[in-house]
């Protein structure tokens, strides 16, 4: 390997964990700042990852009966309901 390329990969490996290094620094810093003032430290806002209740869907007691003979359809809506 040349000499100059050996001498630049060096200099570039060394700088590479002191700028890590350096950008670990500032976040933590920042992430300290934030709870003294009291601010959030989420990352995103949790309603973005909130999901509505599904609507209890009725069931078809047609299709019940096809799908499970003898069922009383009645009865399954009552089994499958959500709790209060």
């Amino acid at each position: 390997m040349d000499e100059t390329l050996t001498l630049a990969h060096h200099h570039l490996t060394d700088e590479i964990p002191q700028f890590a290094q350096m950008l670990r620094k500032q976040r933590n810093l920042d992430i300290l700042r934030r709870m003294r003032r009291g601010d959030s430290l989420r990352l995103i806002d949790p309603q973005l990852t909130w999901f509505p209740p599904r609507p209890h869907i009725k069931k078809d007691p047609i299709a019940i009966l096809k799908l499970y003979p003898g069922i009383d359809p009645d009865q399954w809506e009552e089994r499958t309901k959500p709790s209060a």
